[in-house]
């Protein structure tokens, strides 16, 4: 089997340019992260800021609780889909992961 590169996307390490996030459940495994930054994103370069496949980190006791994050821990989402809903707003969708589920399908892809 191919083997892609796997990237961690950590909002936690950019938190000084995000002004909010928050999370909704779109069903029972799939969610969206909307990340609000403190100024315009550049819309060509958010497919680079969050590439697909990789795994969006979002810190809950940095950012709060929303649909599938709590305060305590932090909520992991497979990017399957990325694009800037306005001038400084980002819209993340994907597979709702946990870091097991994550590290599991990454050792099955080199079977």
């Amino acid at each position: 089997a191919e083997f892609n590169d796997f990237e961690f996307i950590s909002l936690s390490a950019s938190q000084e340019m995000i002004a909010e996030v928050d999370c909704h459940n779109i069903d029972d495994t799939h969610g969206s992260v909307n990340i609000v930054f403190e100024e315009a994103v550049n819309r060509k370069e958010v497919k680079k800021m969050f590439p697909l496949s990789s795994l969006l980190v979002v810190d809950g006791s940095i950012f709060g609780s929303c649909d599938f994050v709590n305060s305590t821990s932090n909520g992991y989402l497979l990017v399957e889909s990325a694009y800037a809903t306005s001038q400084d707003q980002v819209t993340v969708k994907g597979e709702i992961s946990t870091i097991l589920d994550f590290f599991s399908q990454l050792s099955m892809s080199y079977a």
